[in-house]
């Protein structure tokens, strides 16, 4: 029987965003953010390893990934304000410690979840859970677009699993395009919809003012 190996990736949030404390930490003994759920995981589920993307973000120097690995194990302790990590101690700082690396190459989500998987692959791992916010569902999608069309990563399709965070972003401001079942919606609206999500946010603001406009 095949030795079960775990590895998690915690996906990174732009460093200057206003609610980064929030959605990356959480708020103390009342909500998880999306790295104290992945290390409560990882101490759970014994992980093999602990991956925190991305690059897409710089403070002072530090890519996003490394960042967010520096601040956790900084602040480690303060996970003890959480109900459920009160108990960690030393020995649970060393095992985070020893597992977690970061990944700063990617530069976007679907970036992150490739780059992350095949880090994930060459340890080993065949069961992989990924940490995102609720209303993430982005990640869910570039996670399995990732594993799908790489098929030296298809081992980890079977043994994924996403696990949600207790912070986020408004879920009122995420719009989910379903597919066209049946012709209920006109094929071209996804394209319309994905090119002007690859415009530069000023473009954007244009195209959403002359709808707004007409």
């Amino acid at each position: 029987m095949e030795k079960r190996k775990v590895g998690i990736l915690c996906h990174g949030y732009n460093l200057f965003s206003s609610d980064w404390q929030e959605i990356v930490w959480g708020v103390p003994a009342v909500l998880m953010g999306r790295v104290p759920r992945a290390v409560l995981l990882a101490l759970e589920e014994r992980a093999d390893i602990l991956v925190f993307g991305t690059g897409a973000s710089e403070k002072d120097g530090v890519k996003e990934g490394e960042y967010i690995k520096r601040y956790l194990l900084d602040h480690f302790y303060d996970l003890r304000y959480f109900e459920e990590m009160k108990h960690v101690g030393l020995n649970e700082f060393n095992f985070i410690r020893s597992i977690s690396v970061s990944e700063t190459t990617s530069m976007n989500t679907a970036q992150e979840a490739l780059c992350s998987s095949r880090l994930l692959s060459a340890a080993g791992v065949n069961k992989m859970f990924v940490v995102s916010s609720p209303a993430h569902e982005r990640s869910r999608r570039d996670n399995l677009v990732a594993l799908r069309d790489n098929k030296e990563l298809w081992p980890l399709i079977r043994g994924l699993s996403i696990v949600a965070s207790d912070t986020g972003p408004d879920p009122d401001k995420v719009i989910i395009l379903e597919p066209a079942w049946g012709g209920a919606k006109p094929d071209r609206l996804y394209q319309i919809v994905r090119a002007i999500q690859a415009k530069p946010a000023e473009e954007q603001q244009k195209i959403i003012d002359a709808i707004l406009a007409s």
